[in-house]
């Protein structure tokens, strides 16, 4: 895990992430969306590479001293390589630099090993958005995170 990038996330990679967005979700972000974040001023965002080859990214969103987790993504490609690690404690690392107080998230149920890698993270559950995210048969609850600074 040695030798990566951690750097703002800017426009210049939306035509590289975009198809990692699709390749990666279950109800992916268009590349619309994908740019409509990457310009809001509320909105921050960061790109892990390695060898010039994208291993993911995320994105947040700011409400005064909190940030709310939007995305995470690590390319299919790199999956259970341990980048979803290096990609968590990177964004923990930001979020004492900007002096955040608390990080949200939402996560999918059935996602058991992003569950677990939000866990080692010492991140805890505080509630269930009832039918959050959609699914190829109906509709799934989403488990809200948070992690304290």
């Amino acid at each position: 895990m040695n030798d990566y990038e951690f750097k703002p996330l800017s426009l210049d990679y939306l035509d590289l992430i975009a198809p990692i967005e699709q390749a990666a979700h279950l109800s992916p972000w268009s590349k619309n969306s994908l740019s409509k974040s990457l310009q809001d001023p509320n909105h921050k965002a960061w790109l892990l590479k390695k060898d010039q080859q994208v291993i993911g990214y995320m994105f947040v969103m700011t409400v005064i001293d909190q940030w709310e987790l939007l995305n995470i993504v690590v390319s299919p490609d790199y999956q259970k390589q341990g980048w979803g690690k290096v990609l968590m404690a990177s964004l923990l690392d930001e979020a004492k630099k900007h002096q955040i107080q608390t990080l949200f998230l939402e996560v999918r149920r059935s996602n058991n090993a992003a569950i677990a890698l939000y866990l080692a993270h010492d991140f805890f559950e505080v509630g269930v958005r009832k039918n959050y995210y959609p699914t190829k048969t109906g509709r799934e609850d989403a488990l809200l995170m948070q992690y304290s600074f």
